[in-house]
């Protein structure tokens, strides 16, 4: 399949290896995401994963939630990697669709360019692209990132949805993940949200089990209001134990 610009396939993977000629990463970004996004078929052929494993880095390569979570959801602009939301779900969709296809965690193509150079797409990429995209939509594709990453990031694209809205049960899923991948984040979402619920076990049984350290990352306050959660469960009169565990709203005052 010939690309969109009218090359073909090696012509369009050889731009990729002079692309770094340009130095400026917002130029590089656009030829990227021109090639990814002319890439429409349902099903991938060998070329087309060739092609997104050589285009791909230079739309994702620098995106990292390495700084505080408040500081990131204040600074983070959505209009540095995309145009508009349509551009981003355009992405997020390719992505989608090769992350599907891959049957390893990471696939080298080997002499793809020339001899002597190659590129190797992963699945941690193409889901770490699917976040970012999923950041820059406006909300609309939170759900659908939220079981693609099993990381902390998709923390970050709840923090960008609104702190008043009842997450969905897809996003009610994910926050139970973060409660368990990384609680700090999970609480502070919990604290921001007044709507959220998750079943009252997963909060105790992550402060049962967090370090001292951990629990201070989630916040004094939080962890002062569920730990009269941590006693044992209460005997019923029959003897047996009443397990704790109903699904009800979180406090959060």
């Amino acid at each position: 399949m010939e690309d969109h610009w009218g090359g073909r396939p090696r012509s369009v993977l050889l731009v990729s290896y002079f692309l770094h000629a340009l130095q400026d990463g917002a130029a590089e970004r656009n030829v990227a995401k021109r090639v990814l996004i002319g890439i429409t078929d349902a099903e991938l052929s060998a070329e087309d994963m060739k092609k997104i494993a050589c285009y791909l880095p230079f739309v994702v390569d620098g995106f990292y939630i390495l700084r505080e979570l408040d500081d990131f959801v204040e600074k983070f602009d959505p209009q540095e990697y995309f145009v508009d939301a349509e551009e981003a779900t355009r992405v997020f969709d390719l992505c989608e669709r090769a992350r599907a296809q891959m049957k390893q965690n990471e696939k080298e193509y080997e002499g793809c360019i020339f001899p002597w150079y190659g590129a190797t797409l992963r699945r941690e990429d193409l889901a770490r692209t699917m976040v970012l995209a999923a950041l820059c939509a406006d909300g609309a594709l939170t759900d659908r990132v939220a079981p693609s990453s099993r990381s902390a990031t998709p923390g970050s694209a709840l923090r960008r949805s609104s702190s008043k809205t009842p997450l969905s049960p897809v996003q009610e899923q994910a926050l139970i993940d973060l409660l368990r991948l990384a609680p700090e984040t999970a609480a502070r979402i919990i604290r921001e949200n007044p709507t959220v619920t998750v079943p009252d076990t997963e909060v105790t049984d992550t402060l049962r089990t967090a370090p001292g350290r951990q629990k201070d990352l989630m916040g004094g306050d939080f962890v002062t209001r569920h730990e009269g959660d941590l006693s044992p469960p209460a005997a019923s009169q029959d003897g047996e134990c009443t397990p704790h565990g109903a699904r009800s709203p979180l406090r959060t005052a």
